[in-house]
């Protein structure tokens, strides 16, 4: 499997009591994706499940904010409201609190 993905991409693991070959990769093109999954299917015997599972390695930055915003109504549930007229509602401007 090294060989068709790259060296430290895959790991197999086989599960004899349950006849499961799970296989853990780390690839983040779709085709070679669909070339290991066509390739495994193909040589395994039809006894065993296979399996397999995505291990892509990115980085995720969070940022937190917070704001604030008026929001002033333009209607009123007396019946002088006319639909269409104006907008259910007027956002303010966002203020930044953090």
């Amino acid at each position: 499997m090294d060989r068709l993905v790259g060296p430290g991409r895959t790991v197999a693991d086989i599960d004899v009591q349950n006849f499961r070959l799970t296989i853990t990769t780390a690839i983040d093109d779709a085709e070679i994706f669909r070339e290991v999954e066509h390739t495994v299917k193909v040589i395994i015997p039809a006894n065993i499940v296979y399996q397999q599972n995505t291990a892509l390695q990115d980085d995720i930055e969070l940022v937190e904010s917070i704001a604030v915003q008026d929001v002033t109504w333009n209607y009123k549930l007396d019946g002088s409201w006319q639909l269409g007229a104006a907008p259910f509602a007027t956002l303010g401007p966002e203020v930044p609190v953090k």
